[in-house]
């Protein structure tokens, strides 16, 4: 199993993260065994060697999982990013180590918080898995069953379900069709984070994770079909904010925003419209760069 190099034990940031832990912890019970102890001299001597023996056990798991991230981990993965997150983890986990109570129970506390944050955050999303090099994913069928000169109705179905029915009926004031589709990249270790919020949505390692949802339907002269947000996108919209009207204009070009030290990406794009053909389905693909790709079956 940890020879799996596409699961997430080729993830440096799981390996580096462990080792940051034991090895602040180690430090932390280290300098607390040396500096903190009180009482009198026996009971002193006693919390003195239980420290220390707790500090030996997490420095030996800390060179364990530093071990592991120099055999396991994709190389091709690793970044300054990681130093960064690293050294930030190592301090919290030294103050949780010579704190035990007042700063290592909040910090799991928030850790726990941020976890189920990003967990409710993605629902209502879908991972976009990898495909063959420059091929698309497919994630939407539009068959139009009514086509007039200036309207249509129609069924839209999706492969899987997001944030709106894998089914539904629509019906514009135009002739031809565009779908628009938000994205949504995280990278480092927010998608590390990922694989413990919600590891059924990054069951392989990846540098760069992705997720999507269908925002709606538009065609020319500004028609527009929106559909159902995921019910958690307040928390998205205070990170990620984008603008309503933007990127929705079919064929038109993207709008994205970053943020989190440029960790994490969302981006809107619609495609170009197509027409319609009554009974001629349309079927929408997405590829690894957020390209929205159309062909007729």
């Amino acid at each position: 199993m940890l020879s799996d190099p596409k699961g997430i034990w080729a993830d440096p940031y799981l390996w580096a993260s462990a080792a940051a832990v034991f090895a602040g912890l180690a430090a932390g019970q280290a300098a607390r065994a040396l500096i903190f102890a009180r009482g009198g001299e026996s009971r002193t001597t006693r919390r003195r060697s239980r420290r220390i023996a707790r500090a030996t056990s997490f420095l030996s798991l800390g060179i364990l999982a530093f071990a592991a991230l120099l055999v396991f981990a994709d190389k091709t993965a690793l970044g300054p990013e990681l130093i960064l997150w690293v050294a930030l983890i190592a301090v919290l986990a030294v103050a949780a180590g010579c704190r035990p109570l007042s700063a290592g129970l909040p910090l799991v506390f928030v850790a726990l918080a941020a976890l189920a944050m990003l967990r409710l955050s993605l629902e209502g999303w879908l991972p976009l898995r990898p495909a063959a090099a420059g091929a698309s994913v497919k994630i939407a069928a539009l068959l139009a069953y009514d086509v007039g000169p200036s309207s249509f109705r129609g069924h839209l179905e999706l492969p899987v379900r997001d944030s709106v029915p894998i089914a539904q009926e629509l019906g514009l004031a135009s002739s031809s069709a565009a779908l628009s589709v938000e994205s949504l990249e995280l990278w480092g270790p927010l998608g590390f984070a990922v694989s413990i919020a919600a590891p059924q949505a990054r069951p392989d390692f990846a540098p760069m994770t992705r997720f999507y949802r269908i925002v709606g339907v538009a065609a020319p002269g500004g028609i527009f079909q929106k559909f159902a947000s995921p019910v958690h996108v307040l928390f998205l919209d205070a990170v990620l904010p984008l603008p309503a009207a933007a990127g929705i204009e079919p064929g038109g070009g993207a709008v994205s925003r970053q943020a989190v030290f440029g960790l994490a990406r969302r981006s809107r794009r619609t495609s170009a419209a197509a027409p319609l053909i009554a009974l001629e389905p349309l079927s929408f693909g997405l590829d690894e760069d957020g390209v929205i790709s159309i062909e007729r079956n």
